[in-house]
């Protein structure tokens, strides 16, 4: 990724970077926030397809491998300088998608592309829901069932993984935001990034339920 051009070296690392993460947590965790840091500044050297979430899932995952110490690195370059309105964005998809990984049942499989989540967060209309899950909701609700015992093992209850890492995640993104910065200002120019500053926020803590 930081080494000499080479197109197709530099494609075929985007495309595996996600799954190697995933299949060696342990020496990601080694170099978790200088990973995290090239991901963060990382540039589309050629076209690449899917770039944009190749990179964020390597980010995702990395953050999941290693929570605190990426989180305490994403959550303080959100309020350096020199950093674009685009890539602040970035970092506050990173962490809402990591903390809705972070907090699944630890029975759920981890596999390439499971940080993807399952309702609708950083979309454009983040408010929708996925209709053919309300649907199947509405569907089962409505359904009367005669079938003695059981229909289907009841799933055991599992610790959420994101609620000891919340603080982390949540307390740091409230550090400055009131404070206007030489290139970022929440409370003014900068109004659509608190917007999805206070977004993001809000899905930290439904994530961190039952968090003490």
């Amino acid at each position: 990724l930081t080494g000499p051009e080479d197109a197709e070296k530099y494609e075929a690392a985007v495309g595996v970077l996600e799954t190697l993460i995933r299949r060696d947590t342990a020496t990601a965790q080694e170099m978790s926030v200088e990973l995290a840091k090239v991901l963060l500044h990382l540039e589309e050297k050629s076209y690449i397809e899917g770039f944009v979430g190749l990179r964020q899932g390597a980010l995702v995952a990395v953050t999941v491998a290693d929570p605190i110490r990426v989180a305490n690195y994403l959550t303080s370059e959100f309020y350096s300088l020199n950093y674009s309105l685009r890539q602040r964005m970035d970092i506050l998809d990173v962490l809402a998608v990591s903390a809705q990984e972070l907090s699944r049942p630890a029975s759920s499989p981890s596999k390439p592309n499971a940080s993807r989540p399952s309702i609708q967060i950083i979309s454009h209309d983040a408010s929708s829901p996925d209709w053919k899950k309300v649907v199947d909701e509405r569907i089962r609700s409505k359904t009367r069932r005669f079938a003695k015992g059981r229909s289907q093992a009841e799933q055991l209850g599992t610790p959420n993984q994101f609620t000891p890492v919340a603080g982390h995640f949540f307390f740091p993104l409230l550090r400055n935001f009131d404070r206007p910065l030489t290139t970022f200002d929440l409370l003014g120019d900068d109004h659509l990034v608190l917007g999805r500053l206070v977004h993001t926020l809000a899905i930290l803590m439904y994530f961190a339920v039952n968090a003490a």
